[in-house]
């Protein structure tokens, strides 16, 4: 273990705010002290804040982008299911009006169209649902590690 040793307790409790400024954040919140090395500069609580602001700042145009992607694909998604709508309306009005007129395939053939325009539908509904959840929560994504 080098040259590192446990704090105690006393030692813990004569860390000021002064001092813990002064030291990295990973030595002021751990209980071993870690030395400087040569290599790896040390930052203090005010380096890694603005890191992190720095960090945000490059954040905040991809969260816009993203969330104009999904306002777009929103309003595209309301769209189609309106149409989607109106087709199956007209479709079964169609149906109805003219039942006693067509001929047996006829019917069956718009009862397919109509229920397969349903599914349709159905599918755009769902991916509606997804997309205001994403909009919810826009930082979604999965990251899956493969072990050799």
């Amino acid at each position: 273990m080098g040259g590192q040793r446990k704090r105690t307790e006393q030692e813990k409790a004569e860390i000021t705010p002064q001092k813990k400024a002064g030291l990295t954040l990973q030595e002021a919140d751990s209980s071993t002290p870690q030395k400087a090395s040569a290599h790896a500069p040390q930052k203090t609580s005010d380096q890694v804040s603005q890191a992190a602001a720095r960090m945000l700042q490059e954040e905040l145009p991809h969260l816009q982008e993203i969330q104009k992607i999904l306002r777009e694909q929103l309003d595209t998604a309301d769209a189609l299911l309106e149409k989607s709508q109106r087709d199956i309306i007209s479709q079964k009005k169609y149906l109805w009006e003219n039942f006693y007129e067509l001929d047996p395939k006829e019917i069956l053939s718009n009862r397919t169209s109509i229920t397969e325009e349903h599914s349709l539908h159905e599918m755009r509904l769902a991916q509606k649902r997804m997309l205001l959840k994403l909009q919810e929560n826009p930082y979604f994504g999965r990251i899956d590690f493969a072990y050799d």
